[in-house]
């Protein structure tokens, strides 16, 4: 499989509560500085695809706030693929107004890369007041939940 047909995305190393964040999927590419404030993206997209692993296909958002505009994040599990719909908001907290992309892929396409992100972005040394550290039994569970799932992380 090529790497064009797999999502890449990158954090950087949080500074006073921003994250760079890399993200492509073939000719598609978002750099942004995400915000901590109000709620974490990073969290949330553990949150997400923990919740994906358990077998909810229709997971909460996850938000990358840049304040006030924001991009909202979803990936929804259909029969044997999962598709990410990235829409974005002038304000926060408002709806969605413009679909900025959408597309479809499989696990080892969508779900592991985001996975990986995770776990390389929780390696990184990084102290408050520049970003909080995420519970590592989250990460644990969902390292167990991949395993799992793919048997190969």
């Amino acid at each position: 499989m090529k790497k064009n047909n797999r999502i890449y995305i990158e954090f950087g190393i949080p500074e006073h509560g921003w994250l760079f964040m890399n993200f492509q999927w073939q000719d598609f590419s978002l750099e942004i500085d995400l915000s901590n404030v109000p709620t974490d993206p990073i969290e949330q997209l553990c949150d997400t695809l923990l919740q994906l692993s358990s077998g909810i296909t229709n997971p909460s958002k996850v938000i990358w706030h840049l304040g006030p505009h924001c991009y909202y994040f979803e990936i929804k599990k259909l029969e044997k693929s999962y598709n990410i719909i990235i829409s974005e908001s002038d304000e926060f907290e408002s709806k969605p107004v413009k679909l900025v992309k959408e597309f479809e892929g499989n696990y080892d396409q969508i779900i592991l890369p985001l996975y990986r992100a995770i776990k390389k972005f929780n390696s990184y040394s990084y102290k408050k007041p520049h970003w909080d550290e995420m519970d590592s039994k989250r990460i644990l569970k969902l390292t167990e939940q991949i395993k799992k799932e793919h048997n190969t992380i």
